[in-house]
């Protein structure tokens, strides 16, 4: 059905038009009675929706005038009105032959309803006003009421000026302490009003704000974008955006504006609001982490480690540099995406388990050595660092490790040690004793005559013993010893053939024959001495018998001069003594026949 529906308020009508197209009518409107007299004029309409409190012709009258016109008078009439709702409004709506009185704001389901409702009533006769009155009753009495709700309205006016008033003083003070900036501007840039902060951060004056064009505070890098924002904001559109205001004092600060643009009752833009705030920290903050970002990603690249970035909980690689591809012998699309269990990075599943234990209760974990396989299947020995950290975009932490290839190292390391073993293994079964010391002349370590000989164990260091702290040598010795050594390493050259006592664990001295030659380090500095000694006591208790036969073989001599027989024997006793000793015979018995007799001497 064609519903007419009067209302001056254009946002009402929109409302009530949509939502009865919805239902299927057809609608036409008027913006008060005089007009809808017109429209009525026009064309049929089912029922007339009206407003009361209209221009030129209002509702109660508008309701009326249909009521005393033939042709109208038996079209439905519903009020609907905001602003007059009292039950003396709706009485003097029904007795002016209102068919229904709706308050505002009814739901659609109410208005419907009430259509339907004075649709169906059966119109034997068209309804008539249940008082009459002349033109002039309902004049006075509308005027009356009229008047009255002025009062009313003026009384609400009153309060709610005040209440703006009160409002206004609390939210310029709220302005004018705040520490974000407030500015109003017209559209010709001209500031109607600046929160007191931009003065406080800035040094301008207000009298230098108003004299100078605000341009000439502006970054000339930003201006274009400033333009384009002011020509956004003229258009009706809400902006935000940073750039750079320069400070009385010549300095340059980032600002973060917003601007919401207050349109007049013509729908045009007719102020500027700007919301604004400081935030050089933040811009500065930003330029350092993404001069820092850019540093690391540098120094991830050019590590010479394997470095990757991997979720804790499933290993998920999410970074790997260069290093890492060439090592394992990935690409990076094959390994982004990827777990390091589903790749078989760790040679040993298991050991991925306690590492994550430990880095999740300290935090990182330095040198953690793992063997990891690499796409050809070979397997790797290495150290492994790992940290935590937040990576962007993941919801659980990251870690970053670094794989550093140690598998040359642990071979170098244990051919090493083999060869240690093989030159211990000799020094501990050659028949000399082998030691080497410091430059405090304390022992750093020995073979295994040396440790019988003195009753230790073969320690490396001997916790830091001295010739002294050997129980069983004497003062005397030790000081001996320790003279030696250190004219060895203040000379920087060896000294050979010894000949020096010490007294053995067992309680013997022995003769020992030692020699000592400097230690270097590998800048040729002198850093101890290294020793060997031989047990010469035997040799040295031979020596002193054949010294003492030849004594007694030359006094026999003397006094034997012709005892030819005896001489020789005592010679041959004295060069088998002297072998026995080591030395060369000293006598020449060559000239005897093996088998020929002595002669007896007269």
């Amino acid at each position: 059905m064609n519903i007419l529906i009067v209302d001056d308020g254009e946002n009402a009508r929109d409302l009530l038009q949509r939502m009865l197209k919805k239902e299927g009518h057809s609608v036409v409107a008027a913006c008060n009675g005089v007009e809808a007299l017109e429209v009525l004029r026009r064309e049929s309409v089912a029922v007339i929706l009206a407003d009361i409190m209209m221009p030129q012709m209002d509702g109660y009258r508008l309701c009326q005038a249909v009521r005393r016109d033939e042709r109208l008078k038996e079209i439905p009439f519903i009020i609907y009105t905001a602003n007059c709702g009292s039950p003396a409004d709706e009485k003097m709506a029904i007795d002016l032959g209102a068919d229904a009185f709706l308050r505002k704001p009814a739901t659609t389901a109410t208005i419907l309803e009430t259509l339907q409702r004075v649709m169906s009533r059966p119109r034997v006769e068209p309804p008539r006003p249940s008082v009459e009155r002349t033109e002039a009753q309902v004049m006075q009495e509308y005027s009356d009421r009229l008047v009255a709700k002025l009062e009313q309205r003026n009384d609400e006016l009153a309060q709610l000026n005040k209440t703006l008033s009160e409002s206004e003083a609390r939210y310029r003070l709220l302005a004018d302490a705040a520490e974000d900036f407030v500015a109003l501007n017209d559209t010709e840039g001209r500031q109607l009003y600046v929160s007191p902060s931009y003065y406080r951060v800035t040094g301008w004056t207000p009298e230098e704000i108003q004299r100078t064009d605000w341009r000439t505070r502006l970054h000339a890098d930003d201006l274009p974008l400033i333009e384009r924002t002011r020509a956004a904001n003229l258009a009706g559109e809400i902006t935000t955006v940073e750039h750079r205001v320069r400070c009385r004092d010549g300095r340059w600060i980032w600002i973060e504006s917003r601007c919401k643009p207050i349109l007049g009752r013509d729908g045009k833009v007719q102020q500027l609001l700007v919301w604004g705030r400081e935030v050089t920290a933040r811009k500065q903050a930003e330029v350092n982490l993404r001069q820092s970002e850019e540093r690391f990603a540098k120094a991830f690249e050019a590590s010479p480690a394997a470095v990757n970035i991997v979720t804790v909980r499933e290993g998920r690689l999410l970074m790997v540099n260069d290093r890492y591809c060439q090592f394992f012998g990935y690409t990076r699309a094959e390994l982004i995406g990827r777990t390091v269990l589903e790749l078989g990075i760790h040679a040993d599943p298991a050991q991925r388990a306690p590492l994550i234990e430990r880095l999740l209760s300290q935090g990182s974990v330095r040198d953690y050595e793992i063997q990891a396989r690499r796409k050809d299947g070979t397997v790797r020995d290495g150290l492994l660092t790992v940290e935590l950290f937040n990576y962007p975009g993941e919801a659980e932490p990251a870690l970053i490790s670094m794989f550093t290839d140690i598998t040359e190292r642990k071979q170098a390391e244990a051919d090493l040690q083999t060869s240690k073993q093989m030159l211990q293994l000799i020094l501990d079964n050659i028949p000399q004793g082998v030691f080497w010391k410091d430059r405090q002349s304390r022992y750093l370590g020995c073979n295994a005559v040396v440790a019988r000989t003195f009753g230790v164990e073969i320690v490396t260091p001997l916790s830091e013993r001295s010739d002294l702290n050997f129980g069983s040598i004497t003062p005397e010795q030790a000081a001996f010893f320790l003279q030696k050594d250190r004219e060895v390493m203040e000379s920087n050259r060896p000294q050979l053939g010894i000949i020096e006592q010490s007294t053995f664990a067992d309680g013997r001295t022995r003769w020992l024959e030692t020699n000592k030659m400097p230690m270097h380090s590998p800048t040729g500095e002198v850093i101890g001495v290294l020793g060997t000694w031989q047990d010469i006591t035997e040799r040295k208790e031979a020596a002193e018998v054949l010294q003492r036969r030849a004594a007694e073989l030359e006094r026999f001599h003397r006094l034997s001069v012709g005892r030819e027989l005896q001489m020789i024997d005592l010679k041959r006793e004295v060069n088998a003594l002297a072998q026995q000793a080591g030395r060369t015979p000293p006598y020449d018995l060559s000239f005897l026949d093996k088998t020929a007799q002595p002669k007896a001497q007269p």
